[in-house]
């Protein structure tokens, strides 16, 4: 089985972040096509989508 390929945007709490939708166009993640590909915008200091995170590598870790 392909191992996932997780992508996260850290620093989403600043105006100069790239949207997910940003991040996914500039790294071209739509294009692969061959494993599970995820895309996350976080902060840690406003923890923003770490728990998604953390589950999200749970899942695969128990894999």
């Amino acid at each position: 089985e392909r191992l996932p390929l997780l992508v996260l945007g850290n620093k989403s709490d600043l105006p100069q972040r790239l949207s997910v939708d940003e991040l996914i166009d500039a790294l071209d993640l739509k294009s692969i096509g061959h494993r599970e590909v995820c895309c996350y915008g976080i902060s840690a200091k406003e923890e923003t989508n770490l728990d998604a995170v953390l589950q999200w590598l749970m899942k695969w870790a128990n894999k």
